[in-house]
């Protein structure tokens, strides 16, 4: 019972084990066997043969773990990377291993390490190819959102661009109905210097025109008019007298005879 209780407790521990924690312990036991086999590499065959076994227990192990570490990730999906790069270090060690001991395998048994290697290339091959394309996947994910947010950017900029075009549209228009009132304006003043001008011009040539006139008329009567002879007058004919009938004389009228005057009386003369 005793022999049984412990190992109920191991299996509880390493159910218990966080992924950290087995993760380390893969990770130690992978270190230990890669540094193993290094040493390995340089033994004979006899000695080759002898550790052979326990290389293949520690790798078995290192697959226990990693079958435990397979089923704690899937309800954590933020160590995928860390699973991958276990598998991977795995692979590489099974494929030294293989490379090491296979001169060393019972008769028969080089054909199944060698179909086992080739298998086991492939599969590497095929993971790294899945990879790669994730990693291809991924890059064009990268770019598609640079380019998205690159392109909102250059959306907000041309919007606001846009926007600062119209305030100066605006602008511009406030500043050409001033310029149109003040070109009506200018219009209406360069209207009324032409009249002025046309005007002024008319009053010049009248003035010519009369000056030129009386000088004209001036030479004329100076020196061109005596220098004209003038026509003898011809004689006016007489008009013919018309009898006209004269008025019956007045009789005369009886004038009386003048009243005699009374003679004025002489003074006395003076006693002085």
């Amino acid at each position: 019972p005793q022999p049984f209780l412990q190992c109920s407790q191991k299996k509880q521990e390493g159910t218990s084990m966080s992924f950290e924690e087995l993760y380390a312990q893969a990770s130690s036991k992978l270190g230990a066997l890669q540094k193993r086999l290094g040493k390995i590499e340089y033994m004979d065959e006899r000695q080759k043969l002898q550790n052979k076994p326990g290389c293949e227990r520690d790798l078995e192990s290192i697959k226990s773990i990693e079958a435990r570490l397979k089923q704690a990730s899937r309800s954590d999906p933020n160590v995928s990377a860390q699973m991958k790069k276990l598998t991977y270090e795995i692979q590489l060690l099974e494929r030294d291993m293989s490379r090491i001991l296979i001169n060393i395998s019972a008769p028969g048994a080089s054909n199944n390490l060698h179909n086992w290697e080739t298998a086991q290339s492939d599969q590497r091959t095929a993971l790294l190819a899945g990879n790669k394309r994730l990693d291809q996947i991924n890059h064009r994910m990268q770019d598609t959102t640079r380019i998205g947010l690159e392109t909102e950017e250059v959306g907000h900029a041309a919007l606001e661009e846009l926007r600062r075009q119209g305030d100066i549209l605006r602008n511009a228009e406030g500043t050409l109905g001033e310029m149109g009132d003040d070109v009506e304006e200018a219009g209406s003043t360069i209207t009324k210097m032409g009249l002025s001008v046309v005007s002024n011009r008319a009053l010049l040539i009248f003035i010519i025109v009369m000056l030129v006139f009386a000088i004209g008329f001036t030479i004329f009567w100076r020196w061109i008019k005596p220098l004209i002879p003038s026509p003898e007058p011809q004689p006016q004919p007489q008009p013919v007298p018309v009898p006209v009938p004269t008025p019956p004389a007045p009789q005369p009228q009886p004038t009386p005879a003048p009243q005699p005057q009374p003679q004025p009386q002489p003074a006395p003369p003076s006693t002085q």
